[in-house]
């Protein structure tokens, strides 16, 4: 079966819905559209939501609209409660938000505006508490962090074995 962009929305939604409410698959209410996040698009291409991360009872993803491009939006399972979190890169082109993961109770992602390039950044539910956390690359040139460590973890990724380690 080929998914058209409306009917990956409505899946892709349904188990954001899902898991920000903790509602089983099969519950009393059927799957539906929750939020029809960007309507000026052909049946066919549909706001792409994707790389959904759980953060407590909310649910993050990034998805495209004609006017910002790929930003982070957030779901709590219902359509009011389902928003662009953060225009983090003005305009249509977006921010391209990537590796959403959750840390101690906040949302780390990479993501890209004009001024620092891609860089690592925090998130804790607001739009004013969604913030750069450090420009490690100074300047517009990115970082292009990636694998964030997983909840629980101290260290962001396994080191690889050097020639003087045995």
């Amino acid at each position: 079966m080929r998914r058209t962009g409306r009917s990956l929305a409505v899946w892709a939604l349904t188990w954001m819905a899902i898991a920000a409410t903790g509602s089983a698959v099969g519950a009393a209410e059927p799957a539906h559209l929750l939020k029809d996040i960007e309507t000026r698009l052909t049946f066919d291409s549909g706001s792409d939501a994707s790389l959904l991360c759980r953060v407590g009872g909310i649910v993050y993803f990034r998805a495209f609209t004609l006017d910002t491009g790929y930003e982070i939006w957030r779901t709590d399972g219902t359509e009011a409660g389902t928003y662009l979190l953060k225009d983090i890169n003005p305009g249509p082109q977006g921010s391209f938000p990537a590796q959403l993961t959750a840390v101690n109770g906040a949302l780390f992602f990479a993501a890209f505006d004009g001024d620092h390039g891609t860089e690592l950044w925090r998130s804790d539910g607001t739009e004013a508490g969604t913030l750069l956390v450090k420009d490690l690359r100074p300047g517009p040139d990115s970082s292009f962090p990636s694998s964030p460590p997983a909840e629980g973890s101290s260290s962001p990724r396994p080191r690889r074995p050097t020639a003087s380690s045995s």
